[in-house]
């Protein structure tokens, strides 16, 4: 039967003017089939972790992210990977799957955006999710969280969130527990920040072995407006202009997920043969980071800035929006924080709609002087490089503790179908 509905919730074959209104009449039908957040047992011994686990998305590395921490630290871990029933690209060669996750008490860990909370339980199934205590794992990139996201609160018993400015907002908001847990971030060893990382990544790439690159890296389907790579082209555009010495490499997961993104981005892209768009999911992210003299991030907001962190975590000194999630870990000892001003949210993709507020506009001009002194200033940038490499580590190393601890607290604590916000 559980097939045969899903089978009648299926959206092949619709028109698409009906899309979005199928859409809300699933999201409304799952939300009266799938019971809210009840009396659960959490068991340290069967944790799962459901989410989109080859997805090339910061929610996809969140969950792996996830994974990877739990097992290092000994626990067995189930996992679900979700990624060909949101039908979002699939292509991380990710194989660390873990055991396959038992039914009954436990701990499930659910990295999904709150609206589609209960479309992921659905498809989990009620035998996997009864007596388990539901953790949503949440990144949000405002301070005010729309009602999808609180309804999708309804259904699990706490939220983890990656960073005080995303949890802030989910308190404000949302009738629940809300922790502080950030991303345990991989640390690489030394020699993944030597010199000849560098060269080999280059060749790779094809960049000049003498050049100066400017890294950036982001996900279409992150959203085009909030991750903000136009910014990222003017402030290089108006640094080095057309200087063959100085590079600048864009890598753009689901280029075609937003045509209208992929067109902007060729606009500001053309008749500057310094500047490189990488779209292949099979070049990792590591490998521009590693190709990089400088990370920038021109970010209208971040519920975290993984990357931001990955590139720090790799030596690199890290231009930032000194704004949202980064700031956990950013300082101005570390970093180069780029000042902003407010402005009405506007997203025509509709991820985020204008009512919910504010996020920053970086300068741009504060932003191109600060590569040209990074261009020119190679003291300074090793400087601040070696800062951010230990800046890193220490946030790391603290982010492991915090993930276990969170763990623990969750397990001990009672949870049943009433709770109150308690962060």
């Amino acid at each position: 039967m559980r097939n045969d509905m899903a089978t009648r919730l299926s959206s092949e074959a619709v028109p698409p003017g009906w899309q979005l209104r199928l859409a809300e009449i699933k999201s409304d039908l799952l939300r009266r089939l799938i019971p809210t957040a009840g009396e659960a047992v959490p068991e340290l011994d069967n944790i799962v972790v459901a989410g989109l686990l080859k997805s090339p998305t910061g929610l996809g590395q969140s969950a792996r992210l996830c994974i990877s921490a739990l097992q290092q630290a000994g626990y067995r871990v189930g996992t679900i990977d979700l990624s060909k029933h949101f039908k979002v690209n699939a292509d991380v060669p990710f194989e660390n799957f873990g055991s396959d996750p038992r039914d009954g008490r436990g701990i499930l860990i659910l990295h999904i955006n709150g609206p589609q909370v209960t479309r992921a339980l659905w498809r989990i199934g009620q035998a996997r999710v009864r007596k388990k205590l539901m953790i949503g794992y949440w990144a949000w990139e405002l301070e005010t969280v729309p009602p999808g996201w609180i309804d999708g609160a309804r259904f699990l018993h706490e939220i983890w969130a990656p960073s005080s400015f995303s949890a802030d907002a989910f308190s404000r908001a949302i009738d629940r527990p809300v922790r502080v847990v950030p991303h345990v971030a991989s640390l690489r060893s030394r020699d993944g920040q030597t010199a000849d990382a560098r060269r080999a990544a280059r060749l790779m790439l094809d960049l000049p072995e003498s050049a100066f690159v400017v890294a950036f890296g982001f996900a279409m389907q992150s959203n085009f407006e909030r991750k903000n790579p136009i910014a990222a082209l003017a402030a290089f555009k108006e640094a080095f202009g057309n200087n063959p010495s100085a590079r600048l490499v864009l890598r753009c997961l689901d280029l075609h997920a937003y045509p209208r993104g992929a067109e902007a981005l060729q606009r500001q892209i053309a008749g500057h043969d310094n500047i490189h768009l990488i779209s292949d999911v099979s070049i990792p992210m590591n490998l521009t980071i590693d190709a990089a003299d400088v990370y920038v991030s021109l970010h209208r907001s971040e519920g975290f800035g993984l990357t931001i962190l990955e590139a720090m975590a790799a030596g690199k000194p890290v231009i930032a929006t000194k704004w949202s999630g980064n700031m956990d870990f950013m300082s101005s000892h570390d970093s180069i924080l780029i000042d902003s001003h407010q402005v009405l949210v506007d997203d025509p993709q509709g991820v985020y709609d204008r009512s919910l507020g504010c996020w920053a506009e970086p300068s741009i001009t504060e932003a191109a002087s600060a590569l040209r002194r990074l261009y020119h200033d190679v003291e300074f940038r090793n400087t601040i490089g070696v800062r951010a490499l230990a800046a890193a580590e220490n946030f790391v190393l603290k982010s492991r503790s915090t993930i276990l601890a969170a763990l623990r607290a969750a397990a001990s604590e009672p949870h049943g179908s009433a709770i109150r916000n308690a962060r």
